[in-house]
């Protein structure tokens, strides 16, 4: 059995990186801005083709963030379903 050709040398096994650029990376803002967006896109990056649907569902949003029975459901939800572990059920045919 032979040994590695690169054994005798310990540092061969280390990852060489490029050096990093300068000037080409951006820095975002991690605060939102005062309609809740963040950076040049306001978070949205998503596809042209969906923009008409999320803007239908932000607007549909505003309109009834406020409502009592949205409100309720949603709790519900959060509190009966959303991450939480399904209930038990018995399963009599198994």
């Amino acid at each position: 059995m032979t040994a590695h050709p690169d054994s005798a040398h310990p540092d061969s096994s280390a990852t060489v990186l490029p050096p990093a650029s300068t000037g080409l990376t951006t820095r975002t803002s991690i605060e939102p801005d005062e309609g809740g967006h963040f950076g040049v896109y306001g978070g949205r990056h998503v596809p042209e083709a969906l923009m008409a649907v999320i803007d239908e569902v932000t607007t549909t949003f505003f309109k009834i963030r406020n409502d009592d029975a949205f409100l309720n459901e949603l709790d519900r939800l959060q509190r009966d379903y959303a991450g939480r572990p399904s209930p038990l059920y018995e399963a009599k045919r198994l």
